[in-house]
């Protein structure tokens, strides 16, 4: 297996980190500025996998807000205060990276739709070491698009096809399909599917033993 995979990629929110508490957090800050009805927890998790423009998209139709800059500028100052400290990695997260890296592959990449410098904070704040990161502030390589993940594979000169992309998203299973990629779905974080995966995993924890199963079929979805 160890001569199989040659990458091993991952999304952020929803996969490594707990995020939705410091997003959360910075929505309902933002609409009680707007003397807004804040978004409930569920609500704001139903808008976390896009990027941050789709999150303001769809609180500005949820909560008829007209102006998309001034809702954006309000979000993104709050989330500044929150973030670091509402943003914790999954239990099991640490151990499960240093492994993978010492036993399947050491070309590891986090590939999120996060903006880089946020992500940057959170995985050093966290204490996840990332050969590579790639954030979603250029709209070409924003997720459903695969070129995050072609990126990361030119960088480590390994083809799509021996790498794996870990995410908990739609978006995060089309990038990875429209990279030629193969996926594994994490079921524990903030997305849904109408289908489920070939892989899965209920927990990051899961991550080593899924990785090292020779009974896999990472050609399949």
């Amino acid at each position: 297996m160890q001569n199989r995979i040659k990458g091993c990629f991952f999304d952020l929110d929803g996969t490594l980190v707990d995020s939705l508490p410091g997003i959360h957090k910075a929505v309902v800050m933002s609409l009680e500025y707007l003397d807004r009805q804040p978004c409930s927890l569920n609500e704001t998790k139903s808008f976390i996998g896009n990027g941050v423009d789709f999150l303001i998209k769809k609180i500005m139709d949820l909560r008829f807000i007209p102006d998309f800059e001034t809702l954006k500028s309000l979000f993104l100052n709050n989330y500044k205060k929150v973030y670091l400290n509402n943003s914790p990695k999954y239990l099991g997260c640490w151990d499960a990276i240093s492994m993978i890296r010492e036993l399947i592959t050491p070309n590891l990449a986090c590939i999120t739709n996060k903006p880089y410098e946020y992500a940057r904070d959170i995985l050093d704040n966290e204490g996840l070491d990332f050969e590579y990161l790639i954030g979603g502030d250029d709209p070409k390589i924003r997720k459903p698009s695969g070129f995050g993940i072609i990126e990361a594979c030119e960088s480590f000169n390994v083809d799509p096809k021996s790498c794996i992309y870990i995410g908990d998203s739609l978006v995060d299973f089309q990038a990875s399909k429209n990279a030629g990629c193969n996926f594994i779905f994490a079921t524990y974080g903030y997305g849904n599917l109408d289908f489920m995966p070939n892989n899965s995993i209920d927990s990051i924890a899961e991550l080593l033993n899924k990785l090292k199963s020779s009974h896999n079929d990472w050609g399949g979805i």
